[in-house]
């Protein structure tokens, strides 16, 4: 009897507790059904959200054939690069050998450089002195500079003097019209002007000797152009001798002298006179 009575219990719990679940559910689906708005919304919201998503993704999968393309190239790049590495892995040794070598050098090169560092106080005392000593060492070579054209002038004059007369000595009175010799550097052998006796007569011996000293002038100057004027206000008389050319392309030098003379304002003479040098180193006229 009390058996049944606690079966029958029991059973009336189990209806009781099945009923307290039913209502449950049936509250909960009730929640539920309120949230489905919200849930699609967020869901449609989601969907929209998705769809560029879904773009951007569809973009980057065709990103990815190249890509995967530069990654193959990049792989094909490792074999020579990692060659590369091990030679220079197999040049390391040989390199910290030399790098040990240039360390134990530094110890002396830092000596040495310390010595010049104590040389360096003297050395630019030496220097302050020399650099005193420029202005008067500039000076005294623009002095020697500027001393330098009249003292060759002089020198040639004693030259020409010299061997003019040594010249003279040795040969006689020089006779004829600017025949015998002039001199410096070379001597000046035959007719010089190339006046003949006739013509010389018109000249006196003070123009012939103007003649003379312009035509070794100019002849002896070496420049193409040189000139020089001269002028015997007692006869008349005034000429100009220039140096027309100079020729070295034979086997002896060559020198063409332009002669003009006036008188009293009348061209007299108009001729190119050409001088060569010798076997003796004298220049001659060459007819």
């Amino acid at each position: 009897m009390n058996s049944r009575n606690g079966a029958t219990y029991l059973l009336a719990a189990s209806l009781f507790s099945v009923a307290g679940a039913l209502v449950y559910f049936s509250w909960e689906v009730a929640q539920v059904r309120q949230q489905i708005p919200s849930i699609l919304a967020s869901v449609e919201q989601t969907s929209s959200e998705i769809e560029p998503v879904v773009k951007e993704v569809a973009g980057i999968r065709d990103l990815i054939p190249p890509i995967l393309k530069e990654v193959e190239e990049n792989r094909k790049l490792v074999p020579p690069i990692l060659e590369e590495m091990r030679l220079t892995r197999e040049q390391i040794p040989t390199i910290l050998q030399e790098s040990g070598k240039i360390r134990e050098q530094i110890p002396p090169i830092l000596q040495e450089s310390g010595k010049i560092r104590e040389q360096i106080p003297s050395i630019l005392e030496e220097s302050s002195k020399i650099r005193k000593q420029i202005p008067p060492i500039l000076k005294e070579v623009e002095n020697t500079r500027e001393a330098i054209p009249p003292m060759m002038d002089r020198a040639d004059k004693m030259i020409a003097s010299a061997r003019t007369a040594g010249q003279e000595a040795s040969k006689g009175a020089v006779t004829g019209v600017l025949t015998g010799i002039l001199t410096a550097p070379f001597a000046i052998v035959g007719n010089a002007i190339g006046l003949s006796d006739e013509e010389a007569k018109d000249y006196s011996d003070k123009d012939l000797e103007l003649l003379k000293q312009a035509g070794q002038e100019v002849l002896m100057s070496g420049k193409t152009g040189a000139s020089k004027s001269w002028k015997n206000p007692e006869s008349g008389y005034s000429g100009k001798m220039t140096l027309d050319s100079i020729d070295s392309s034979g086997k002896r030098e060559c020198r063409v002298i332009h002669l003009q003379a006036w008188k009293q304002g009348d061209l007299k003479k108009d001729r190119q006179i050409k001088f060569c040098l010798n076997d003796s180193e004298q220049w001659e006229r060459v007819e």
